[in-house]
């Protein structure tokens, strides 16, 4: 269990689990430090048995940032992706890096002013990253800007390119996706109320 008091002020939430390429799991989510204070973004790495080896805090207090999408990747290590509010607008995505022992890599901040849902991320064949989210130039742009985004990262976090969707004059979410093993792609989305892939 990682809380059991329903008192505390604090709350957790975990968004997802992934089991990692070795042994063991990570788990991705939010923590509350505070009643009142922003959410802090929060990976745990746990070993096969439950215990944990490490936990993770991203974002500073001022700003409310949440880790949504775990994904192993390279030499036992992970990436993560979330939401990043600096305080007027769900202004970016962030994709994260870590090392098998917690160290941050490094983090890249995209999608301009996204927002939800959360942004999805998936490793590739050939040892690179797929992000799946939207993008709206700003947060008073018309619906139609709001549009799908396909990203594709080396493992250094170098952008090799970026796909936006035709706009629609619908806002358009992305949900989950999957890189298939012949390197092609497959993304779920919702558009106006339907389902789409």
């Amino acid at each position: 269990l990682l809380a059991t008091d329903p008192t505390d002020s604090i709350r957790l939430n975990i968004n997802q689990t992934a089991n990692l390429s070795t042994s063991g799991f990570a788990m991705a989510g939010w923590i509350e430090p505070s009643v009142g204070d922003n959410a802090q973004g929060w990976v745990i790495r746990l070993d096969q048995d439950g215990d944990t080896l490490w936990t993770k805090t991203i974002g500073p207090p001022e700003h409310y940032v949440e880790a949504y999408c775990v994904r192993a990747f390279l030499y036992d290590g992970m990436v993560v992706t979330g939401i990043r509010s600096q305080g007027f607008s769900q202004d970016n995505y962030f994709l994260l890096r870590y090392d098998s022992l917690g160290n941050e890599l490094w983090t890249r901040f995209f999608g301009a002013q996204g927002g939800y849902p959360f942004p999805a991320v998936r490793p590739t064949q050939d040892s690179c990253l797929i992000t799946w989210s939207s993008f709206r130039i700003s947060n008073w742009s018309p619906p139609q800007y709001h549009v799908l985004n396909l990203r594709k990262w080396d493992a250094n976090g170098n952008l090799l390119w970026s796909k936006l969707t035709e706009a629609r004059g619908q806002e358009m979410w992305p949900r989950d996706m999957e890189v298939l093993p012949d390197g092609n792609i497959i993304c779920g989305a919702g558009y106006y109320g339907s389902a789409g892939l």
